[in-house]
């Protein structure tokens, strides 16, 4: 049985103290530590989020498909779609150069919204990652200033990362 310890390591979706077999593990950890007689295993990401991301990564909206089909795809450098950071799923990241692009509807414009973006973005500068923010109208309206925009900090990223200065 499971103690009141594991059911709340559980509940909080940031640890799982599992004291049976490696191979018995339901899913693969992050890292793993072993402590007295158990090993305490930091989760990658709750299930819901990763199913979250599935999900939208198959059903794009028309201005993702068409910044994803017709530049990142494209793009030299590696590209993920719905890529899940902490409890966020962003729309587009850019691992080599630490970008995360997303392409904001109708939604974004309202005020509970723009709290929720704003949280969001510092948790993600606090990574390390800058936030580039595109609206649908920008993505169908002035494709190519976009795609230039991304091209430039791209690039601008990159070679700061290869030189070692800060980001």
């Amino acid at each position: 049985g499971r103690t009141w310890l594991h059911r709340l390591f559980r509940l909080q979706n940031l640890f799982y103290l599992d004291c049976r077999s490696p191979r018995k593990r339901p899913f693969a950890p992050a890292k793993a530590k072993r402590t007295h007689r158990f090993e305490v295993i930091r989760m990658k990401n709750p299930d819901y989020i990763v199913q979250n991301s599935q999900h939208l990564r198959n059903n794009m909206t028309k201005e993702e498909l068409h910044l994803w089909l017709d530049f990142l795809k494209k793009l030299p450098f590696s590209v993920r779609r719905q890529k899940v950071i902490g409890r966020y799923i962003l729309d587009f990241y850019i691992p080599g150069a630490r970008i995360a692009i997303e392409i904001d509807g109708r939604q974004h414009g309202r005020s509970e919204k723009r709290e929720a973006d704003t949280q969001r973005d510092a948790f993600l500068e606090s990574k390390g990652i800058k936030v580039l923010r595109y609206s649908n109208f920008q993505v169908n309206d002035n494709f190519p200033s976009v795609c230039h925009d991304i091209q430039k900090y791209c690039n601008q990223r990159t070679n700061t990362i290869k030189e070692g200065t800060p980001r």
